[in-house]
């Protein structure tokens, strides 16, 4: 997996503010990280070009066709390498 994208985010900005709480809608799972022992999706928002960590129960409780779709997405590319 050679080919992994790098996700920037602005320091200046909280990444972990919730865009659903703020109103936003999901748009995609970037990636699904792990952070002192607990799974986080950064999570792309409709309507912005931001993105933000979101607790990874919260997104597959709230948003389980997008968690669904980022897996799917995956599991493709890896049967393409």
């Amino acid at each position: 997996m050679g080919n992994r994208k790098k996700y920037i985010f602005d320091p200046h900005k909280d990444p972990f503010i919730n865009g659903y709480k703020c109103g936003l809608r999901p748009r995609a799972i970037l990636a699904v990280v792990k952070i002192r022992g607990s799974r986080y999706c950064i999570m792309k928002w409709k309507g912005t070009e931001d993105a933000s960590f979101v607790k990874y129960t919260f997104a597959r409780d709230k948003f389980p066709v997008i968690v669904i779709k980022f897996y799917e997405q995956l599991a493709i590319q890896l049967q393409r390498e």
